[in-house]
């Protein structure tokens, strides 16, 4: 498979203290780790013009959800007895982990930036310090406020140039998505708390710190570059308080509004991070922002004017390495990128990236990803996986780039196939079972295009429902012949695409987060297939059966997860015929 050729070590056993890069030596890997090779006159020329635009060079990390009771009775992973999770010190697949995790990271990180003989100009940290479920921690703001700390402490030991710390998960709260709303107030109780911490580790400036306490945003300059950090658990459909946030919490649209056009003014190029990335996630096809913030927001970022300075979007939250487009980008529009976690909760190889950078424009040039594989061992051995730019193979970064990407997904050959592989960071996962194969029968074919319009209509920033129209514009299965069955009780209630959108909608929010996405995956995998569970799944949903739902179908979805399987592979088994 093309790029997946690049996953590979670092060529050469380095260690220190649990950390350590191993594998082949090839000249990609050279070019990263020892600078030019003799024998590569197009590296040679690339680097020589990398040199020419200044290139700089930064790290960026994300979802790390540590915790430090891993080992206790008050851990995340109650699904995991204590003497299991003593075998694997650094964390296992499908649960938070310890504090090791991070220090290995921060090893990995010091071992390459010793190749380069230079520090990065700066670590960006886009959220999510705390592990899952933090309300249940004794003593929660205490707690997690300690949390974020030791975790931006562990960092201190990077010492790049700057930090850009402080883009607040929902996990980095006393509660999940709980963030007060405190517009009117000079300052918000829970953000000094946390700001103090972060400042305390060295990870946050004092003038940083004196915007972070009103609303938890902040802007920093870097040479040529401004990179505004936003607050996003403000806007979640699953915020709380809830109905609490108003027209422009913490005004940060109003603020937004201005430093973009104070960039403007002073031809500075602008990245903007944040954790919860608006419009749709893709595990579920549910939606992340509250529909009118999708909105304002949008009418920002493709503002004529204030869109043209913005040289990219990055954000974390959900722990898969993904790209998003505008709908209605403006001309030169940068990229906007999702993160893989650190955390292998939910079934990723943890990773964190290198990216590059012009030091003279501001545009993002390239990313390169850095993985490890937990298992039970007492060091972990980190490897490159891929450059971004190389393994598709793009002119640029740019949003012009990354919907020519787009449309190369759809046919479900090379592109993707390796965007499949490196979704999880190297984890088996289920988008790889929707490729296209010249062997899949009509029906099959048909499923698993429609299965990549799914993904590809929800990497487009958009509401639930315009993401729902998208879907429906790609008619790829005939829904008349199953409509007719529907209505003689054969499927026992499965019905066309749009009715699982409401119901979808309609999951109870008072669910744990969790939940509400394993019900949203079984709706989502229900509406396509013709087998007794997909019409159980929907009937049971449209009678409100959620609990049912749960128990008996929600450990199906953790099989998969687990072993990087589709739904399909679990219930279109062989002996089992589609009706």
């Amino acid at each position: 498979m093309a790029g997946l050729q690049t996953a590979v070590g670092f060529g050469l056993a380095l260690h220190c203290g649990a950390t350590s890069f191993h594998g082949e030596r090839t000249f990609e890997l050279e070019e990263i780790l020892y600078g030019e090779t003799e024998n590569n006159l197009n590296l040679l020329q690339r680097r020589a013009l990398e040199r020419g635009r200044t290139t700089g060079r930064s790290i960026w990390l994300t979802d790390f959800h540590i915790d430090p009771f891993y080992l206790t009775s008050e851990r995340q992973c109650v699904k995991k007895n204590v003497s299991t999770l003593r075998n694997f010190s650094f964390g296992i697949m499908g649960c938070d982990p310890p504090m090791s995790l991070a220090r290995s990271v921060v090893s990995a990180v010091e071992h390459l930036e010793k190749s380069h003989e230079k520090k990065s100009d700066y670590v960006i940290f886009t959220g999510d310090f705390t592990r899952h479920h933090p309300e249940t921690l004794q003593h929660p703001f205490e707690n997690v406020s300690g949390i974020i700390g030791e975790v931006s402490s562990a960092m201190n030991h990077l010492r790049p140039g700057q930090y850009v710390f402080g883009a607040l998960g929902n996990d980095d709260n006393p509660a999940n998505y709980f963030q007060n709303i405190t517009s009117n107030k000079s300052s918000n109780r829970w953000f000094e708390a946390v700001g103090h911490q972060i400042e305390t580790a060295h990870c946050m400036s004092k003038e940083t710190r004196k915007q972070f306490n009103y609303g938890s945003f902040f802007e920093m300059q870097i040479g040529n570059l401004t990179i505004l950090s936003i607050a996003t658990v403000i806007y979640s459909v699953k915020h709380a308080p809830a109905n609490t946030s108003g027209q422009d919490p913490f005004y940060q649209f109003a603020w937004l509004r201005q430093k973009l056009f104070e960039a403007v003014l002073e031809n500075r190029k602008v990245w903007i991070v944040g954790h919860v990335p608006p419009g749709m996630e893709t595990f579920g096809y549910s939606e992340n922002w509250q529909p009118r913030f999708v909105q304002d927001y949008l009418d920002i970022v493709q503002d004529e004017v204030l869109g043209s300075v913005i040289a990219a979007q990055l954000f974390g939250h959900v722990h898969k390495d993904e790209i998003r487009l505008l709908p209605h980008p403006v001309r030169g529009a940068g990229p906007i990128f999702l993160s893989s976690a650190l955390s292998p909760v939910y079934y990723n190889n943890p990773s964190f990236k290198t990216v590059t950078y012009d030091k003279h424009t501001g545009d993002f040039l390239d990313f390169d990803v850095f993985l490890t594989r937990i298992s039970n061992v007492s060091a972990l051995e980190w490897e490159f996986g891929y450059g971004f730019k190389r393994l598709y193979q793009l002119p640029n970064l740019s949003m012009e780039s990354l919907a020519t990407m787009a449309s190369q997904l759809l046919e479900g050959e090379s592109t993707w196939k390796s965007y499949a592989y490196w979704y999880t960071a190297g984890y088996p996962n289920d988008l790889q079972r929707f490729s296209a194969n010249a062997s899949d029968s009509p029906e099959e074919a048909a499923i698993r295009l429609f299965r990549r319009h799914q993904y590809v209509c929800a990497i487009t920033i958009q509401s639930a429902e315009s993401y729902q129209e998208c879907v429906d514009s790609a008619t790829v299965i005939s829904w008349r012949s199953r409509s007719a069955r529907d209505a003689s009780g054969e499927l026992g209630g499965a019905g066309p695409r749009t009715s699982v959108h409401r119901l979808v909608q309609g999951i109870p929010q008072d669910l744990e987060e969790e939940e509400q996405m394993i019900l949203a995956r079984l709706l989502r995998w229900a509406e396509l297939r013709h087998v007794s569970e997909a019409a159980q799944i929907i009937g049971w949903a449209e009678q409100h059966r959620w609990r049912k739902l749960l128990k008996t179908y929600g450990p199906s979805v953790e099989k998969a997860q687990e072993t990087g399987v589709s739904l399909d592979d679990i219930f279109t088994r062989p002996g089992t015929s589609e009706r």
